[in-house]
């Protein structure tokens, strides 16, 4: 997998223990970054909560909603 650069991206997605937490790591040649995707109760509708963390180095990052 690559990037828009064309620099490699290793994507390794994970639920976190038995939650409904899922945590995506994307591993370049510059650093790490985690994606964690959760969606807490609210009533009778719930929203994404995206967090974006970053473990080592620099990764360059975009999101379009």
């Amino acid at each position: 997998m690559a990037d828009r650069a064309g620099e490699n991206v290793l994507k390794s997605p994970a639920v976190l223990g038995h939650t409904l937490i899922l945590e995506t790591r994307f591993e370049t040649q510059t650093g790490v970054v985690a994606l964690i995707d959760f969606m807490p109760p609210r009533g009778n509708a719930s929203d994404v909560v995206r967090l974006v963390r970053g473990i080592t180095g620099k990764v360059k990052l975009q999101m379009q909603l």
